[in-house]
């Protein structure tokens, strides 16, 4: 490190040896002057001795007010004070950094000693003590002879109240200065000292004296590079040491902390940058490591900012604190999606934020602009579609969220081809949706019907109540459904079972001894299609989940201590049951589902409804560094109905009289299926045993060798005689449909088979790869597809027949046996077959 130079000089006349006399004779001689040598560059303050404030950024921070607003603050070093004015023009010394013209006074001590000795064994002001000394102007003292050494200790300023010596003139080595930085910045001085030691007596020449500085130089600009005037009312440095002692250049600091303020009350126009210091309000502190509670504060007229002052401050540099207002602005853009509307059309919200903000915070709202996109984001325009019949397509800006509506006409209905999965995720969510208060083609429903299977459409929250089977229709008890009209015995159940064996008397679950306390997901065939379970209250609730939905079935328990009480089917699908197919036999018009129950269609269907739509906007703020988002106005898709197709896919099977599905099968395997966390479920269960109906509902994924009792009213609740049967079935709480819905009598099958003089006959249908799909029984009207989803054996449980279609009817022809219909390869037919089977399902509708 570079030191500023003064050089002084103790002139003495040219004497004879004899005049020569030692010091000890007290002689004193009047021509001792001081003086500075002008000609010697490194003589001259500052003058390539300094350099300039370095580039570097040695702190960086903001200032936080306590409305949240800020200020940025960076500090810069120098090595060596900056000299900001020339030699020329004089200056008061206080408040300012000082130049060689400044030293016009100063103070000085000498020890003097044995030339072979040391001034640190003789006392710091031995020959004279803090005595004043002016260039060019005689001391009052002279050399000692060249058997002495002589120490000079210098300090500027001199006779100043804050910078005293505080050793005494007989304490050996250099002397202590006592220092304390004035409160008045005004006030405060730029502390210099020399030394020279162990200079030999009986010299001529003069002393040189290199001062070096003990002080920091801390200085105040500020930029604002904002739009506004700023005023700068003042700037503080908050807990700092402001008092110590120095000797030999080093500093021992008290800890008392002190508060220095600089008053300012400058004016800073925009895009101006100002010195708040000037030259003559400098900041001249002690050098220190800054205390951890150390500040800085700067008062504006809008507000105050603080911040911690950290990191510390040397000897002979300057720091810089550029307090700085940025118009350097970050762009802020955020938009907010509006919901998505109903096929039927309506109008939403949707948001715009659009703002720049600055370093300070203050913020400027930026205009935006909208455009438009039908192909995904491929290509732009700025025309919006016809649909969308309304929409803000600018707007000025803002700093906070502004709502704007966007209106869009109803959909048209259309016949579409898409996948399952996709149409039910274009579909609105349902939010708590009660299944019983809806029909199956999503209608609601203005009174309540209860069933053992509801068909869910869409993704959502749902419950359903917990009561048995379809003991509620139409919003009334529907008490034939389990307690029918007839005389309990080997032939006829009445009233129905529960789970424990009893009979049921009301509706409800908890009526009936069987409150549940526990819901659980036993299995289904799409992983995460049910996300959760539960009871609440008086409902069994579950959700589907939007990520994952796709066309699957799923069984959900009711437990009660531990126990299954009832049990649900619960049947994801994009089927309707809307495009039903009318059959009139010789007793009986039949509305006929166009699918099985349970069916999961593989690959495409075709839709008849209202397809979803959708377009991405986006929003660009009207700048060249602004911002551009995108949100997407999407309108549901709804569906009316499947459009029947010959297709590939599978069901659910039942055995006969039972009201769960066994786990579904594709016609040749068994279909995999999972629990609620994903993992598979393994170990079909089969047992060859009787079985109870409490057994039955206890274990509803169990594959028994019997149907429980003889009884021909499991699932037509009037049936008291064997035989097949021409009137319609009178649903029971073991049905296994959804609401509306029944197993035919064997009426509706035995009409098919036997339609006409020849009977019906059926056209095998194929997919391009060969697969045998099933048939059609093309002598009704409209035709009707049959799906080869094979059965279940008794004996085992196992997947047998792909090949085949064979569905239940409601009746049976003894204890035994049950009616069908049945197509396998060239055979056709109707006739009875053991209950223990588990055929398929085909609904029909409940009168």
């Amino acid at each position: 490190m570079k030191k500023a130079v003064f050089i002084f000089g103790l002139s003495i006349s040219l004497l004879s040896c004899s005049e020569t006399t030692d010091i000890s004779n007290g002689k004193v001689s009047d021509d001792i002057t001081f003086c500075i040598d002008r000609e010697d560059g490194s003589a001259s303050f500052l003058q390539g001795a300094t350099r300039g404030v370095q580039d570097s950024i040695l702190q960086k921070t903001r200032l936080v007010s306590a409305t949240g607003d800020s200020l940025f603050l960076t500090v810069s070093g120098s090595i060596g004070f900056e000299q900001l004015q020339p030699d020329s023009q004089k200056v008061s010394t206080r408040g300012s950094l000082a130049t060689k013209n400044d030293i016009t006074e100063f103070g000085v001590s000498a020890s003097v000693y044995d030339a072979d000795e040391s001034y640190t064994s003789a006392g710091c002001g031995s020959y004279f003590c803090d005595i004043r000394a002016v260039p060019n102007v005689p001391c009052g003292y002279y050399w000692p002879s060249r058997s002495k050494k002589v120490s000079f200790f210098a300090h500027w300023p001199y006779d100043n109240d804050n910078l005293v010596i505080s050793s005494i003139s007989s304490d050996a080595g250099s002397p202590v200065y006592a220092y304390t930085v004035p409160s008045e910045i005004g006030e405060q001085v730029d502390v210099m000292t020399a030394q020279v030691l162990d200079h030999l007596g009986g010299s001529s020449a003069p002393v040189p004296l290199t001062f070096s500085h003990h002080c920091s130089a801390i200085r105040f600009t500020f930029d604002n590079s904002g739009s506004d005037m700023i005023t700068v009312q003042s700037v503080s440095i908050i807990n700092v040491k402001s008092s110590g002692t120095l000797q030999d250049g080093s500093w021992t600091l008290d800890d008392d902390l002190s508060t220095f303020t600089l008053s300012c009350n400058t004016s800073v126009e925009a895009s101006e940058t100002a010195d708040l210091t000037g030259t003559g309000n400098i900041l001249l502190m002690l050098p220190q490591t800054l205390p951890d509670d150390a500040l800085l504060r700067v008062v504006t007229s809008n507000d105050t900012y603080e911040s911690p002052l950290t990191g510390g401050w040397d000897a002979n540099n300057v720091y810089v604190y550029n307090i700085r207002v940025s118009e350097q602005f970050t762009y802020h853009l955020n938009v907010t999606e509006p919901p998505a509307i109903s096929y039927a059309g309506g109008t939403s919200a949707y948001g715009v934020q659009s703002y720049k903000e600055n370093d300070l915070g203050r913020q400027i709202v930026v205009p935006w602009t909208a455009e438009y996109s039908l192909d995904g984001g491929e290509t732009w325009s700025a025309t919006m579609p016809g649909w969308m019949t309304a929409f803000t397509a600018s707007g000025v800006g803002s700093t906070t969220v502004s709502e704007y509506d966007v209106t869009v006409a109803p959909q048209v209905s259309t016949n579409y081809i898409t996948d399952a999965t996709s149409v039910m995720k274009a579909v609105e969510p349902a939010s708590d949706l009660d299944l019983s208060m809806y029909n199956s083609d999503g209608s609601e429903r203005a009174t309540r019907s209860t069933a053992n299977c509801y068909m869910v459409h869409r993704p959502g929250t749902y419950k359903l109540p917990l009561v048995y089977g379809n003991a509620i229709k139409d919003g009334a008890t529907n008490t034939r459904a389990f307690a029918p009209s007839g005389t309990n015995g080997d032939t006829f159940l009445t009233p129905f079972l529960n789970h424990a064996g009893n009979g049921i008397t009301d509706p409800w679950l908890k009526n009936n001894g069987a409150t549940p306390d526990a819901a659980e997901l036993l299995w289904q065939d799409a992983a995460g299609l049910i996300t959760s379970v539960g009871i609440s209250g008086d409902y069994l609730t579950f959700t589907v989940s939007e990520d994952d939905i796709t066309e699957g079935n799923a069984l959900i328990a009711a437990k009660s201590g531990g126990t299954i009480v009832w049990s649900w089917h619960i049947w994801v699908t994009t089927e309707t049951y809307a495009a039903a197919a009318v059959i009139q036999t010789d007793n009986h018009t039949y509305t006929m589902a166009p699918t099985n129950l349970g069916w999961v269609t593989f690959g495409n269907v075709t839709v008849n409804g209202y397809a979803q739509r959708s377009c991405i906007v986006r929003v660009t703020q009207g700048e060249s560094e602004g911002l551009s988002e995108t949100f997407t106005v999407m309108q549901y898709a709804h569906i009316i109905g499947i459009i029947p197709a010959p297709a590939y896919g599978y069901n659910t099977h039942y055995q006969w009289g039972r009201k769960d599905p066994a786990v579904p099968s594709t016609g040749n395997q068994n279909q995999e299926v999972y629990d609620i966390t994903g993992e598979v479920v393994t170990g079909f269960r089969h047992l060859d045993q009787p079985v109870t109906a409490g057994q039955t509902i206890q274990n509803p994924t169990t594959h028994y060798d019997e149907t429980f009792g003889s009884q021909n009213n499991i699932w037509d609740a009037t049936q008291d005689d064997w035989g097949s049967q021409s009137n319609a079935t009178v649903k029971t709480v073991y049905d296994p449909c959804p609401p509306g819905f029944c197993v035919p009598t064997s009426d509706l099958w035995h009409h098919i088979v036997s339609i006409g003089d020849e009977g019906s006959s059926t056209e095998s249908i194929y997919d391009d790869e060969g697969h045998y799909l099933g048939c059609f029984i093309t002598s009704t009207n409209p035709n009707m597809f049959l799906p080869c989803t094979g059965c279940r054996s008794s004996w085992d449980g196992s997947v047998i027949n792909g090949n085949s279609c064979w569905i239940w009817s409601a009746n049976t022809e003894n204890n035994n046996e049950s009616f069908r219909l049945y197509i396998q390869g060239d055979l056709f037919g109707f006739n009875a077959y053991p209950k223990a089977y588990s055929f398929a399902i085909r609904p029909v509708s409940e009168e």
